[in-house]
Parts: structure tokens; sequence; C-alpha cells
């Protein structure tokens, strides 16, 4: 089967079912949010990554309000927020593998949340689906 086909019906399968439906995939999901979160306010905190920000705003100034950061635009606020919770390393994955399966899904998830003021239970919803893509 192809790649576009599986995608196809993963999707499908996706749009069709709660991804919080099983309380145990929802508070792992909480927790994977909360601790990515504090990742990604930790590392909004260091220069670096604070200064990626206000670059990024200066060219294009958004409403998206990330923690020590000015409003960003969708895309960049989910740049930023990925970058900054891999920051310090310290976010849920296998670090010495560089691996972080939900942090291209928080950074799209958060960005969406905020943008388009969903609620936590949304946000929950599309970080599931985005980490089981």
């Amino acid at each position: 089967m192809a790649i576009s086909e599986q995608l196809s019906e993963t999707v499908a399968w996706l749009h069709g079912t709660n991804p919080l439906a099983d309380q145990a995939v929802e508070q792992r999901a909480r927790l994977l949010l909360l601790d990515t979160l504090g990742c990604m306010i930790a590392g909004l905190a260091k220069p670096e990554p604070r200064t990626l920000a206000r670059s990024l705003a200066a060219l294009e100034p958004g409403q998206i309000k990330l923690p020590n950061a000015p409003p960003l635009t969708m895309g960049s606020a989910a740049y930023v927020a990925g970058l900054a919770a891999c920051w310090d390393e310290a976010c849920e994955g296998l670090p010495r593998a560089h691996g972080r399966p939900g942090l291209h899904a928080f950074a799209a998830a958060i960005a969406l949340g905020l943008a388009g003021q969903h609620t936590l239970d949304e946000t929950l919803g599309a970080l599931v689906a985005g980490f089981e893509v």
C-alpha cells in the first residue's frame, strides 16, 4: 500500500473517532501538553529563542501570544513553540536519539489552539491526532 493511501486511511480513521475517548490516552495527552508547555516556557526564557521570536514578529506581526514572546503569526508561533520546547533537551522522548514524537504535533496544536481560541479538549484532540499521524 502506498504511503498516500496509508495516510488517507489514517486521517479518515482519526476523523471518525474521538482521539480522547480512552481516558488513559486523554491523561497521557494532558501530561504531554503540560510537560511540553513547561519546556517551551523555559526555552522562551533563553536569549536565542526570545531573539528569534522578536525577529519573526518584526518581519510579520501576528495575533498569537506565547509566553515571553511578542505576538506572532500562526506559522511563526508553531516554529518558535517547537524550537523553544526542545531548546534545553528536556521535553519527552529519547534525548540521545533526538526523538521527540510529540513535538511536531505540539507545535502545530498549540499554535492552532491559541489562534482559533479552541478549547483544551479540541487542542488535546489535535495533539493526539498529530501524534498518531
